[in-house]
């Protein structure tokens, strides 16, 4: 057995500088003493655990007596298996245990340990074990997703459909929208749209428009079939009177939404180069098949629109500028109503 280092030595009690306790046991010899030693030099142990330790004896003259050893000063929650350790006659080390229940009293203390050797007259040694108790460690968040369900792939939107409990991913970069089991991650159906963009459910929850990066059309896919069910291109060139400026519908179709009745409202990519931002919005009508400027009016929105956020029923849609500007969009009266 390999050796430890010695704990600080306290007191001595016994024949040559304290009391004694005569009646049985070995009799000492005159220069006998000894000192203890733990294994691991100190304790240290997260709440809620246990750990396993060890002591040794070394006398300075072999003494076969038997020993017992207490442990005192232990911190509140933290308990010693065995309560009283024994040390056979002969024996020169034993094991024990430190436990820490999860509401033990955290930090640094020293805990007593206080070496009776049976001995004529009695030998008695104290010593210190410095003990450490921390808080447990705090495990890792489980990850929320723990699949992909396209590696490598990355969406521009996604639409749930709630009734059939499937997933409609847009990926630009595949030309395809994909409809998804999210249980299983299989993919049930591929349905070709150049670019697919971003996406909307109409209120009735039958249809889902998607817009596209690349081409100035709206896809059309019923969610009863699953299938595509129109795609209506677009081309508009509109003269402006009033600035002598003709604004020309973009080669894409961003953020579409459906509004209330079918209708789709949404933007178009060139619309930057329209200096007056007078026909900022484009609308597409289900029952005459027409598309037609907001005629916002740069009082009602000075900037370029970035993005489109309908309310739940198609009434109104909150319109995002580039500086940071909101306006609203009234779908029953067809114009921009506010801005702030």
């Amino acid at each position: 057995m390999g050796s430890f280092p010695m704990l600080r030595f306290l007191g001595l009690t016994g024949c040559g500088g304290g009391s004694s306790n005569s009646g049985g046991g070995t009799t000492a010899p005159p220069s006998a003493n000894f000192s203890l030693s733990f294994s691991p030099t100190s304790a240290a142990l997260q709440a809620g655990s246990s750990i396993a330790m060890q002591v040794t004896v070394a006398w300075t003259v072999q003494t076969n007596a038997p020993m017992t050893i207490s442990l005192t000063g232990l911190p509140q929650g933290v308990t010693v298996t065995p309560a009283s350790l024994t040390l056979a006659a002969g024996s020169s080390a034993t094991s024990f245990g430190l436990t820490a229940t999860s509401a033990a009293t955290l930090g640094s203390t020293s805990i007593m340990a206080t070496a009776t050797a049976q001995t004529t007259p009695r030998i008695q040694r104290q010593f210190t074990l410095p003990l450490t108790v921390s808080a447990p460690a705090v495990p890792l968040p489980v990850p929320g997703r723990t699949s992909y369900i396209l590696p490598g792939e990355s969406p521009e939107s996604i639409t749930y459909d709630r009734t059939k409990e499937v997933l409609y991913a847009c990926v630009p970069c595949l030309n395809q929208v994909l409809v998804i089991d999210p249980a299983t991650h299989a993919t049930l159906k591929t349905l070709a749209v150049p670019a697919a963009g971003q996406s909307d459910m109409s209120q009735d929850g039958s249809e889902i428009v998607v817009g596209s990066d690349t081409v100035a059309q709206l896809t059309f896919i019923s969610t009863a079939s699953q299938t595509i069910t129109r795609v209506v291109p677009f081309t508009l060139a509109e003269s402006n009177a009033k600035n002598s400026f003709t604004a020309t519908l973009g080669d894409d179709v961003l953020n579409p939404v459906f509004l209330t009745g079918g209708d789709v409202l949404f933007l178009s990519g060139f619309l930057d180069s329209d200096p007056y931002n007078e026909g900022p919005l484009y609308r597409w009508s289900t029952s005459t098949g027409a598309i037609t400027n907001s005629k916002a009016g740069a009082t009602a929105l000075g900037a370029i629109p970035t993005s489109l956020s309908r309310s739940s029923d198609g009434n109104k849609v909150l319109v995002t500028t580039s500086q940071n500007e909101m306006a609203v969009y009234d779908g029953l009266r067809g114009l921009l109503c506010t801005s702030d």
